[in-house]
């Protein structure tokens, strides 16, 4: 069964966790679910896929047995971009209080206006070229947990 999404997540950070989990990159997924244009008419960096489409939406509805309105409710905003740097809590990152089994980025963090983390001193950037490489949210997950523990050792 196909992870649920979050409602704070982004539509990419979902769908980047969906591949994940059947070991999938985001591209080989999104050819193998039937889409009607290809992936990389989406944005290159998959956390701030929108737009994809209302038959898209529906047809991944379908496929997750997930409702469409909660996948519309995730969408990025249309020409949001990320800088270099893109900004996330570590803590929030890999403790999700809904599902602590399932580390999720957080929608806010692609928003344009994004403020530090109010609740953790955990504010940390990864380059945004990270998430196109990394083929899915798992991928990704281990990048920067590998980049965490190593600034953790040297005491960064």
């Amino acid at each position: 069964m196909a992870p649920r999404p979050f409602p704070d997540e982004p539509f990419g950070g979902w769908f980047a966790r969906v591949a994940g989990r059947y070991k999938m990159s985001v591209e080989q997924l999104w050819l193998d679910s039937g889409m009607d244009r290809p992936a990389a008419s989406l944005n290159p960096v998959w956390l701030l896929w929108a737009g994809v489409g209302d038959a898209n939406v529906d047809r991944l509805s379908w496929l997750a047995r997930v409702e469409a309105r909660s996948l519309s409710a995730i969408m990025s905003t249309v020409g949001w971009s990320l800088p270099a740097q893109a900004p996330y809590c570590y803590v929030c990152l890999v403790h999700n209080r809904a599902d602590v089994t399932a580390p999720r980025w957080k929608l806010a963090w692609l928003a344009p206006d994004v403020s530090p983390c109010q609740e953790h001193d955990a504010w940390l950037t990864v380059e945004t070229t990270f998430a196109t490489p990394s083929r899915n949210f798992e991928r990704l997950l281990t990048l920067i947990r590998r980049r965490y523990s190593r600034a953790q050792l040297l005491g960064h």
